[in-house]
């Protein structure tokens, strides 16, 4: 049960923000590539922070599932940044977003294993 939101929070995340990616840049509000990448890198990484949870708790069919979404992920950071090879700037706002990914991933496990600790030391 706690996996599924996990996966539902990620699918609402992609829900959101691509189509209002793709809104802003056709509104001129926006570069779309750097905020794409950015927006990948996060969800990449946070797929990735929980796919190393799901696996080490040896659920195999979630495992295959967050790995296929995150190969899909990578193919749409490969030709975008291949298609602009020489633009660094793509490749720092990926790894920023990436880290931050992580980070946020990393804060709710914690969060996560606190209140679970918490729960067991009242009963």
């Amino acid at each position: 049960m706690k996996n599924k939101k996990i996966i539902l929070l990620c699918v609402t995340l992609l829900i959101i923000l691509v189509p209002a990616t793709v809104w802003a840049s056709t509104q001129g509000i926006l570069e779309t590539k750097p905020l794409i990448l950015f927006i990948v890198g996060f969800i990449e990484l946070f797929i990735a922070s929980t796919w190393t949870k799901i696996v080490t708790k040896s659920q195999v069919g979630l495992s295959g599932i967050i790995t296929f979404v995150n190969i899909l992920l990578w193919y749409g950071v490969i030709y975008i940044i291949l298609e602009d090879l020489k633009n660094w700037s793509l490749v720092i706002v990926y790894a920023i977003g990436c880290a931050l990914g992580t980070m946020v991933a990393m804060y709710y496990f914690q969060k996560k294993e606190e209140r679970e600790t918490a729960n067991q030391e009242e009963v």
